[in-house]
């Protein structure tokens, strides 16, 4: 089926006009926008073979229970038929249609006016609204529950020949994700997450800030998603500038993790016992995201010269078992 056929069903599905669906982007799915009232609307278009219909449904029935809590979050939308989740079969196999609502506001970065300890703090809040409610979550009866580790691409992803030194991050990689996989699953610490609450994935209006794309959501380690944040605000909080030097990094963290924590605690609190393992997660994602980024930002082909020394430079810290960062916890 080619993508205008595929839209179309979409459109039908969705109670608007074929041309009002326009192309938006995507990283792992396609995602489109469009208008329907007045009101602008995200189309995501995922093919089974990245989700299944249990894991979408499982996202989707989350997202809702926390939009309905009244959680700072862009919600799905029921298709004409009253369902969160479309499926269209076709010759290439079956695809999940899923619609959100807009997040109000922008994406912002270190550049950004709002970048500071009170947008920090902010970001704490909505994820400590996040654990409080997931904390008593329960998905409905006969509902499958969304997975954890078991999500993982990088356990049996080969190795190519010419990048010899992922088989080094891939090993530290393993090495702390059965640490991890050891660590008891106390209550109040473990349950449903975001897992990927970057400043990429949020918008922020008037202060206020607005999560989106819950794709990556699973049962984790509360302290997961506080990593991500003291990690991607540390290190990427210029997309185009990744901080290299430790020193640098991990002052950055801990300006951040204490306006952060200050936000957090105001919705949420953890034990002292899992902020302890707060490190250990940092460089779980530390290490995830230089198998991710070894060809694509450390290759001949990278002209920016500091994703280029980022890759360098922490290949070769994670050969010499160094962390990208050193926190006061």
């Amino acid at each position: 089926m080619k993508e205008e056929e595929l839209l179309g069903h979409a459109a039908r599905r969705y109670g608007i006009e074929r041309e009002a669906i326009r192309k938006f982007g995507g990283f792992e799915n396609l995602v489109y926008r469009f208008d329907r009232d007045g009101k602008p609307y995200y189309l995501r278009v995922t093919h089974e073979s990245r989700r299944s219909v249990s894991e979408m449904e499982a996202e989707l029935h989350w997202l809702h229970d926390l939009a309905e809590q009244g959680v700072s979050v862009a919600g799905p939308v029921r298709s004409e038929f009253g369902r969160w989740l479309e499926t269209i079969e076709t010759e290439q196999g079956t695809f999940l249609l899923s619609v959100f609502e807009e997040a109000k506001g922008v994406r912002v970065d270190a550049h950004h006016s709002a970048w500071g300890a009170e947008l920090f703090a902010e970001w704490g809040f909505v994820t400590g609204r996040m654990h409080a409610c997931a904390r008593d979550y329960e998905p409905p009866a006969g509902m499958p529950k969304r997975m954890g580790y078991e999500m993982n691409i990088f356990r049996s992803q080969p190795i190519p020949d010419h990048l010899p030194a992922a088989s080094i991050i891939r090993e530290r990689l393993l090495a702390i994700e059965e640490q991890i996989g050891k660590l008891p699953k106390p209550s109040g610490q473990y349950g449903m997450s975001h897992r990927d609450l970057h400043h990429g994935n949020f918008h922020v209006h008037d202060g206020t800030i607005t999560a989106f794309d819950f794709d990556d959501c699973g049962y984790d380690y509360f302290i997961q998603d506080i990593a991500m944040a003291v990690y991607y605000a540390s290190i990427m909080p210029d997309w185009h500038a990744p901080v290299s030097d430790i020193a640098l990094a991990s002052d950055h963290a801990d300006r951040f993790l204490e306006s952060f924590m200050r936000g957090y605690e105001r919705a949420y609190s953890l034990d002292q016992a899992s902020m302890k393992l707060l490190p250990l997660f940092v460089e779980k994602r530390r290490l995830e995201l230089a198998m991710i980024l070894l060809e694509p930002w450390g290759g001949a082909a990278q002209r920016n010269e500091l994703k280029r020394e980022w890759v360098e430079r922490n290949v070769d810290s994670i050969r010499h078992g160094e962390p990208c960062m050193r926190l006061d916890i």
